[in-house]
């Protein structure tokens, strides 16, 4: 149940409709790294699968883009994480935006809605 409740929720992300309440939950990031694009992008998606809670929800190779979602411990609130990768002449930039998804956490029925 959780999991189907975390993809509606991951869309739809309710936690961010409302102005007061997106601003406290959501952040945007920019990250830089010595690395080619490529080569990072494809260590995320191999190291996302080593950290618990982790688990990937799109990935675009090709758009160079990463959703993530986090379910955390105990209440099972989900966090969304959008990575945006680029490459410049000398490094590799990623946009991180994170943001709390829902209003009430996965594991009470119907949360997303």
């Amino acid at each position: 149940m959780i999991s189907s409740q975390a993809k509606i929720q991951g869309v739809l992300k309710p936690a961010t409709w409302f102005p007061l309440s997106r601003n406290f939950h959501q952040e945007i990031q920019k990250w830089t790294a010595s690395v080619e694009v490529e080569r990072l992008f494809d260590s995320v998606v191999e190291a996302v699968g080593s950290v618990g809670g982790l688990s990937v929800d799109t990935v675009d190779k090709k758009g160079r883009f990463l959703k993530l979602h986090f379910l955390t411990p105990g209440g099972k609130w989900l966090d969304v994480y959008e990575l945006n990768f680029s490459q410049t002449e000398e490094t590799t930039e990623i946009i991180v935006k994170g943001s709390s998804s829902g209003i009430l956490p996965m594991i009470i029925p119907c949360a997303p809605l």
